[in-house]
């Protein structure tokens, strides 16, 4: 599943602030089994979620994680 996000909020010191992205990308895996990307090397384990997103300011944030639990 991949999804395209427009907006971002960053939660922290009790505050919370809202990063405008110019863009990114989510790629959610919820079968139990790697799955590869479009037009890439790149894989998402069983059960994780890929993101890349690019802010106005220009930072750049990628990470990779596991959902520790999906209900349908």
């Amino acid at each position: 599943v991949k999804c395209l996000p427009y907006d971002a909020t960053l939660f922290q010191h009790g505050e919370k602030r809202q990063i405008v992205l110019t863009s990114g990308s989510v790629w959610l895996n919820p079968t139990t089994s790697m799955q590869s990307l479009p037009d890439s090397s790149a894989q998402v384990k069983p059960h994780g979620v890929l993101i890349a997103i690019t802010s106005k300011a220009g930072t750049f944030v990628s990470f990779n994680g596991t959902v520790d639990r999906i209900q349908k």
